[in-house]
């Protein structure tokens, strides 16, 4: 399922940017432009410059990996260990039920390692319901919904761009 949605993400980049590719070519890139006609040159930077940035972030997000969290036989929580360079992130999946309370902890090598939690149905590129950079790096609260909860742990850019190394310690609980 993994690699479908990968697949599916980098073919929805590729077709969006050979979109845009066609349209500037074959039209008048002005023309883009034209319901914003009366708007300062400001406002039509802007928008560009959110479309591009929303098109930058689909195609990292496929580089992506996905790991299933399992909890130990008869634990309630699991610390997992691991490390991620540059642009990568992890993606830890696991179910929960509606009234449960999760707890995340992360604790890292590097300040701007951070991690978001999305809710069940959507996941990154979507709207997340706790942003460990606005949040921190420790998250308790009772969920909304029964689902498969996404986990992900990422690098702001700033470290990103610079091909930093961020080791960390996530501890997840769920009771």
């Amino acid at each position: 399922m993994r690699h479908e949605l990968q697949r599916i993400q980098k073919e929805t980049f590729y077709e969006t940017a050979m979109f845009l590719s066609n349209y500037i070519t074959t039209h008048d890139f002005l023309d883009f432009f034209q319901p914003y006609r009366n708007y300062p040159m400001k406002t039509k930077s802007l928008v560009f410059l959110l479309l591009f940035t929303l098109f930058s972030i689909r195609a990292y997000a496929a580089d992506d990996r996905y790991e299933q969290v399992k909890f130990p036989r008869g634990a309630s929580g699991t610390s997992i260990k691991s490390s991620i360079v540059g642009y990568q992130g992890v993606n830890y999946t696991l179910d929960a039920k509606a009234g449960q309370t999760m707890t995340v902890k992360l604790q890292s090598s590097n300040l701007s390692n951070y991690f978001n939690i999305y809710a069940p149905g959507k996941g990154p590129g979507d709207e997340a319901m706790v942003i460990g950079d606005i949040n921190g790096n420790s998250y308790s609260g009772v969920l909304p919904s029964t689902g498969t909860y996404t986990i992900q742990v990422f690098l702001m850019r700033n470290a990103a761009r610079r091909n930093e190394k961020a080791s960390y310690t996530l501890d997840i609980s769920v009771k």
